[in-house]
C-alpha cells in the first residue's frame, strides 16, 4: 500500500461502539431539551419537525430515522454509526459530530453552520443545498455523495476529502482550506479564490479547469 493510500486510510476515525449485544433499543415520541442517549439502538422511528436543544448521542447506532425540517440546535452526536437518516431541511446550528459514519442518508438543505465535525465519514448521502458557513470540519471525508449548491464558507476546512462526489457550484468563498482533496470529484462552477486554491488537491483532468478559474486563458 502506498504511503498516500496508508494516509487516506488512517483518517477519520472511527466510531468507537460497543458490541450491538450491548445496545438497549429504544422507542420514543419525542425528543426534549438536554436529552442524552448512551449505548442505544435508534430504529424506525418517525419524529419530523422535531424541535429540541442540546440532545446528546453518544456510542448509539441510528437507523431509518425521520427528523426532516427539526430544529435541533446543540445535537451532539459522538461515536455514532448513522444509516438512512433523514435530516433535509433540518437546523442543526451549533452541533457537533465526532467519530460519526453517517451512510445512505438524505441531508438536502441541512443547516450546520457554526457548527463542528471531526473524525466523520458521509457515505452515499444527498447534500444538496447544505449549509456549513462557519463551520469548523477537520479529518471529513465525502464519498460518493451529492453536495450540489452546498455553502462552506467562511469555514475552516481540514484534511478533507471528497472522493467521487459532486461538487457543482459549491461555494468555499472566504474559506480556510488546508489538505482538501477534491482530486476525483465533480467541480465544475465551484466558488473559490487564487489565494484558496494553495490548500486544494485536484487531478490532472482538472487542471485545466483551475487554471481558468485563475484567470488565465488556455489555447
Amino acid at each position: 500500500m502506498s504511503k498516500a493510500k496508508e494516509e487516506k486510510e488512517r483518517f477519520p476515525k472511527k466510531p468507537i461502539l460497543p458490541t450491538k449485544g450491548n445496545l438497549k433499543v429504544i422507542q420514543i415520541n419525542e425528543l426534549t431539551h438536554d436529552a442524552s442517549f448512551e449505548n442505544i439502538l435508534f430504529e424506525n422511528l418517525e419524529l419530523p419537525s422535531s424541535e429540541a436543544d442540546d440532545v446528546s448521542v453518544y456510542s448509539s447506532i441510528i437507523k431509518s430515522i425521520d427528523l426532516s425540517n427539526s430544529v435541533l440546535k446543540g445535537f451532539n452526536l459522538n461515536d455514532v454509526e448513522a444509516e438512512k437518516i433523514n435530516l433535509a431541511n433540518a437546523d442543526l446550528e451549533g452541533s457537533n459530530l465526532d467519530r460519526v459514519v453517517m451512510a445512505g442518508s438524505r441531508l438536502t438543505g441541512l443547516k450546520f453552520v457554526g457548527a463542528r465535525a471531526r473524525d466523520v465519514v458521509f457515505k452515499n448521502c444527498k447534500l444538496d443545498l447544505s449549509n456549513f458557513r462557519f463551520s469548523k470540519l477537520k479529518d471529513v471525508r465525502f464519498e460518493n455523495c451529492i453536495l450540489t449548491d452546498a455553502d462552506f464558507a467562511g469555514g475552516e476546512l481540514e484534511n478533507m476529502t471528497f472522493s467521487e462526489s459532486d461538487l457543482t457550484n459549491v461555494d468555499f468563498s472566504q474559506a480556510k482550506m488546508k489538505k482538501i482533496d477534491v482530486s476525483d470529484s465533480k467541480i465544475e462552477g465551484i466558488k473559490i479564490t487564487p489565494e484558496q486554491l494553495k490548500g486544494l488537491i485536484i487531478g490532472y483532468s482538472q487542471t485545466v479547469y483551475i487554471v481558468r478559474l485563475m484567470g488565465i486563458t488556455v489555447r
